[in-house]
């Protein structure tokens, strides 16, 4: 039992954890030392893989010396990994996660960063009908699937000031990329392509006109603002469906722009009564750079 005497705190016992120390050396995959690079140590709960930037961060960061030794001080016992910063990229420097036990220090671990050389692309977006360059054009949403690198280079982005529609993207993380091309007037696209180690992949993304759907919904012959309406694009793989909003002031009146061109299924759930819904549908086909109209 804690007793308070004045400013004196007795009868309370605390049970420390011995820290251990680890220490050890960081190389490339060809056995090259890596002097200068960033480690941590990220702990890691059962079932739980940690990730660069988490709040599993363990002990203070170190920075390899000039034959890449390291010395991790003050660890407390637990389940880590250890990534390293090199060149730009965060990988994981441990195969295996790295048991520390309570005041078991750990010497000589051979840490290695497998960093592959970067990628690039070389992309050029143009109108699908025509064949020319867009010249206004933005490449949004950049995503990596890279079991290699904790913290993949995005790479930087450039346009070919001579070549309208024609852009670069240097430096990024080899895998699978993933990005959306969006244009003024057009409907946005989506691209994936797989990007080796050192190599340049070259894009040509075609940009449809975008589509106009605009879709009337009546009850009883007369048009209701109680509906919820969308349309599903028919693709053989996975279903792209959208929204149609309500037009102000035009009671009934449903509109989705920057579709697709494609063939959609219109689906309108229609308020009967206060507590019943009915559902109607209708089949068309969107145009780019069209406005098709629907009544159901």
């Amino acid at each position: 039992v804690a007793r308070v005497k004045g400013s004196e705190l007795t009868g309370v016992d605390f049970a420390l954890a011995r820290c251990s120390e680890i220490s050890g050396s960081l190389c490339n995959a060809q056995g090259e030392s890596l002097p200068a690079c960033n480690l941590s140590m990220m702990r890691l709960n059962p079932e739980q893989v940690a990730t660069f930037g988490s709040e599993n961060i363990g002990p203070s960061g170190v920075t390899s010396g000039e034959q890449g030794e390291f010395t991790f001080e003050a660890v407390p016992p637990g389940r880590y990994e250890i990534h390293a910063s090199v060149s730009d990229a965060v990988v994981r420097a441990t195969q295996a996660p790295l048991f520390v036990h309570e005041g078991e220090s750990i010497r000589g671990l051979r840490l290695v960063a497998n960093v592959q050389p970067p990628g690039s692309i070389e992309g050029r977006v143009v109108d699908a009908a025509s064949g020319e360059g867009i010249k206004e054009f933005a490449v949004e949403g950049l995503s990596h699937r890279n079991s290699e690198e904790v913290q993949p280079r995005n790479g930087r982005f450039r346009r070919d000031p001579s070549t309208v529609g024609v852009f670069y993207v240097d430096d990024i993380s080899p895998g699978t990329i993933g990005g959306r091309i969006g244009a003024p007037g057009y409907a946005p696209q989506t691209f994936v392509t797989e990007l080796k180690s050192g190599g340049t992949n070259a894009l040509r993304i075609a940009l449809n006109r975008e589509g106009t759907l605009h879709a009337l919904v009546t009850r009883n012959g007369g048009p209701t603002d109680k509906a919820q309406v969308t349309a599903a694009l028919q693709t053989e793989g996975e279903a792209f469906v959208v929204r149609l909003d309500p037009v102000e002031n035009q009671v009934g009146s449903y509109k989705a722009v920057g579709l697709v061109a494609g063939d959609y299924r219109i689906t309108a759930h229609v308020e009967a009564d206060s507590v019943a819904y009915y559902t109607v549908q209708d089949a068309v086909t969107v145009r780019g750079g069209y406005a098709t109209e629907s009544m159901i």
